[in-house]
């Protein structure tokens, strides 16, 4: 078994990252679902057939929460 050892300080400054990184992890999860606009801006592509034929095909992933 192995002990580490480290200054008071630098424990609670390494959790404090900790805990930002887990806020902010938190945060991107709240906007799980964006518009198909959105997407195609994302994706790079200008048309809505593009991105129809991109899910029929499985190359990405969709559902349609609420019909939109």
């Amino acid at each position: 078994m192995n002990v580490i050892c480290i200054e008071e300080k630098a424990f609670y400054e390494l959790l404090d990252r900790v805990f930002s990184y887990f806020q902010s992890k938190g945060a991107a999860k709240e906007n799980k679902w964006i518009f198909q606009e959105e997407a195609m801006r994302l994706l790079n592509i200008k048309s809505k057939t593009t991105l129809q034929r991109l899910r029929n095909d499985g190359k990405i992933r969709f559902s349609q929460p609420q019909k939109k």
